[in-house]
């Protein structure tokens, strides 16, 4: 799978910033439950990640069909946690974890999708003061307030995550 930064990186060069923090981040997490990066490139004024290829399907998607039986739910949130746990070990928060970024493979494996808006540990503040990235109905209130953001927050987001998988609504 491909992820492709449009041409002219001038034109707004907090989303080139982004997407090399992205590049980073994903460089640097090797798990059986992250989708991995296979390489990254800049073809001209062009950046662009070549991902692995997921097969399978977003939980998002399996949730149109209602929700899931408590046991499959509480196996692809151990999945996640592995995931999560690996991470945040290496210093990285994923910051917008929801059922749309986590993709079951076809074999039941989960893998933790899109760290465009994680935030390495060690790496300065990187929104604006007032400024709130991820996904609202997920999101921690530590994250809202763009206050004090670590691991917990993640943890948050995976637990709202779990009650919607197994009550089939937020």
């Amino acid at each position: 799978a491909m992820k492709v930064l449009p041409p002219n990186l001038q034109s707004d060069p907090e989303l080139g910033d982004r997407f090399m923090r992205e590049i980073k981040v994903q460089a640097s997490l090797v798990h059986p439950n992250i989708a991995s990066l296979h390489t990254a490139l800049r073809l001209d004024n062009q950046l662009l990640m070549v991902m692995e290829f997921v097969e399978g399907r977003s939980l998002e998607d399996a949730l149109q069909h209602g929700p899931l039986p408590a046991d499959r739910a509480l196996d692809f949130i151990s999945q996640v946690l592995a995931a999560l746990s690996y991470a945040h070990a290496h210093g990285v928060i994923h910051r917008d974890i929801k059922p749309a970024n986590m993709m079951v493979t076809t074999t039941g494996v989960v893998k933790l999708m899109d760290f465009g808006i994680a935030r390495m540990t060690q790496e300065k503040k990187l929104t604006q003061t007032g400024r709130t990235v991820g996904s609202l109905y997920y999101m921690s209130p530590e994250q809202i307030q763009g206050v004090n953001l670590d691991a917990r927050s993640d943890l948050y987001s995976l637990g709202v995550s779990l009650y919607e998988m197994v009550t089939g609504r937020r």
